[in-house]
């Protein structure tokens, strides 16, 4: 599991993508998910994210996490 800090969605054409803000990982690509719903649901800007992938690097799970929480140990910003 990784926690992130989710950035701005992008709206390209008919794409949507989502990057974490402190390390650039991909939360939401609607290019690559099964649900093509309008408008795509990605993360509310700002929030802490602690995500889980499968082995093709998929979300599996996820979990928004409250503001006021501290820092995550698993958070992408001990790794850069």
């Amino acid at each position: 599991m990784k926690t992130h800090l989710a950035g701005k969605s992008i709206t390209i054409g008919n794409a949507v993508i989502q990057r974490c803000s402190i390390c650039g990982e991909i939360l939401c690509d609607s290019r690559k998910s099964p649900f093509q719903s309008v408008p795509f649901p990605c993360f509310d800007e700002g929030k802490s994210v602690r995500v889980e992938r499968d082995f093709q690097g998929r979300i599996v799970w996820w979990q928004i996490l409250d503001h006021w929480e501290p820092l995550q140990e698993d958070s992408c910003f001990h790794q850069i």
